[in-house]
């Protein structure tokens, strides 16, 4: 029987939590609280993670609205209107997507995004999360020379896919690589379905005295099922097929499922029949490498498999943003 390889079926999954939804009254800016997506800049590697943290039937709370940070955003019950809180919490018409291509706002979303907003149009535009037909770019005059959001570019039924900024060292451009909205993931696959599961969006560290010598953990998994009528084949250099990493607001890994652990080092192969599903994953250490417990704080958290792939394919992964809070 033919083997369908992870390098040739398989890319980036994200996942978080599944909160009751309202119905988004915008084609463009409709996330829910519980949605969430990556953002990598195309030169750097830098990676942003946003999530829609809280929010009711109007508004909702982004951690990061297309690379302005965190804001309060809205739309209308009728139409294809954004509006934002200022710093000044006043009301401001972000963008009317139904507006003639042309048409201007003003925003005041400082420091440096103080000025116009221009609507340029509809285009089609790829992000490594997918391809999108009916995209709608924001251009946008920032008040900085050297910093500020540029443009903008939302995805019908998405919400946002890709900014610019300027920057010192030239301008600075973050798309969409992964994302869960609305209940559907991104980038869409046929034929293999990625599961992931996350702690969160909040886990809570027991910090009673005498807190636990053993550090706390939260499990992690990702399960690929093989919908496809081919099997479904990985390749592992060593006794290790998967990786949990923990990153902090900065993109610094803070704890890995890994650490302190031996693989056999010698190469094996996972195959997952038709219709069958394998589980990958397990209980992470909610601590440092010096056993101390994660501070207070946002984190990522993400899995990967560490199979062999092709230059250039991403192995079979997924991610969620979590809160550690400790508990007296």
């Amino acid at each position: 029987m033919p083997t369908c390889r992870s390098s040739r079926c398989i890319g980036i999954v994200a996942l978080s939590l599944v909160f009751p939804r309202p119905a988004p009254a915008n084609d463009y800016v409709g996330w829910s609280q519980g949605d969430s997506a990556v953002y990598r800049d195309k030169v750097t590697g830098t990676e942003v993670r946003t999530m829609a943290e809280q929010g009711g039937r109007v508004w909702v709370h982004y951690t990061n609205f297309a690379g302005f940070g965190p804001l309060w955003v809205a739309s209308s019950a009728r139409g294809e209107r954004v509006y934002v809180l200022g710093e000044d919490w006043k009301i401001q018409l972000f963008a009317d997507f139904d507006a003639p291509e042309g048409s201007v706002t003003r925003l005041d979303l400082g420091p440096c995004n103080r000025g116009a907003a221009v609507l340029a149009g509809r285009s089609m535009l790829s992000v490594p999360a997918g391809t999108f037909t009916d995209v709608m770019r924001v251009d946008f005059q920032p008040s900085c020379a050297d910093a500020g959001i540029t443009s903008a570019w939302f995805a019908k039924g998405v919400g946002p896919i890709q900014w610019t900024a300027a920057t010192i060292a030239g301008p600075s451009t973050y798309q969409m690589i992964s994302a869960s909205i609305g209940g559907i993931r991104y980038p869409r696959h046929i034929g293999v379905l990625l599961l992931a599961e996350f702690p969160g969006p909040t886990v809570w560290l027991n910090m009673m005295p005498p807190v636990p010598k053993t550090p706390q953990t939260a499990d992690v998994y990702l399960t690929v099922q093989n919908n496809t009528t081919e099997e479904l084949t990985y390749t592992f250099r060593t006794g290790q097929h998967f990786e949990i990493e923990i990153l902090d607001t900065a993109g610094q890994v803070v704890s890995r499922w890994s650490r302190g652990r031996a693989f056999i080092q010698a190469f094996n192969e996972v195959t997952i029949l038709p219709g069958a599903q394998h589980r990958f994953g397990g209980p992470i250490e909610l601590a440092y490498d010096d056993g101390r417990p994660l501070a207070p704080g946002h984190y990522s958290v993400r899995i990967y498999l560490t199979n062999e792939n092709q230059p250039g394919v991403t192995p079979p992964q997924g991610s969620a943003p979590v809160d550690i809070r400790w508990a007296y």
